[in-house]
């Protein structure tokens, strides 16, 4: 894709979405895009997309998510892969404390790599969900092409974390002990949703509140 190109499509995305770029956003997203294609050709970060589709669906689509997170400071997310959404809530949130939760190594390496590239201030974890150790100091937790355990489900319900679930379709699937808080379609997608679950104990008040329709 030509330069003019990208800028032509970034402003379209910009319009659908109903948000603007400033100019280090758009710096960092067109770093990320650049980087994700030299890494994508070795090991296999995400499946073959068009350029649009990866803005689309998986940065802007997050970038739109990033107004749910409201009263909390930090997010992990579990199974970040290429960094998506974890990755681009940071970019669009550069003040939340992101950790990227990776078991894979390869992929682990990557974010490194991004984190350093682009300045942001995200960690890399590398390990599996079920041994990160500071569930308890996690606000928010993003899921994305991912089915958690039960008993990692459980364990983030005891943690009071409230998560932040990419999918298709009206229901995100299996929940555990999660029940949906909210949930909104993704803008110029029919089966694209993000929904924000929280623990359905009714003894248990989230650390973060509800986000107005």
């Amino acid at each position: 894709m030509t330069a003019s190109a990208r800028v032509d499509l970034l402003a379209g995305l910009e319009l659908l979405f109903g948000l603007p770029l400033d100019a280090s956003r758009r710096r960092r997203v067109e770093a990320y895009l650049d980087l994700l294609v030299r890494w994508n050709a070795r090991i296999d970060l995400t499946a073959p997309m068009s350029p649009d589709r990866l803005l689309a669906d998986h940065l802007f689509e997050a970038f739109w998510a990033a107004g749910l997170l409201r009263g909390g400071e930090s997010l992990a997310d579990l199974g970040s892969g290429a960094g998506l959404p974890g990755l681009a809530l940071q970019i669009y949130r550069p003040q939340l404390k992101t950790t990227l939760i990776e078991a894979r190594h390869k992929r682990a390496v990557f974010l490194k790599e991004v984190c350093r590239e682009l300045c942001l201030d995200a960690v890399v974890f590398a390990g599996r969900g079920e041994d990160f150790p500071a569930w308890t100091e996690v606000d928010f937790v993003s899921i994305r092409a991912l089915k958690p355990s039960l008993p990692l489900l459980e364990r983030l319900a005891k943690a009071q974390c409230t998560l932040l679930w990419f999918h298709g379709g009206e229901s995100p699937g299996p929940t555990g002990p999660f029940r949906i808080l909210l949930q909104r379609r993704t803008p110029g997608t029919h089966d694209r949703r993000v929904s924000l679950l929280a623990a359905a104990d009714p003894m248990r008040t989230p650390r973060t509140p509800t986000p107005s329709p």
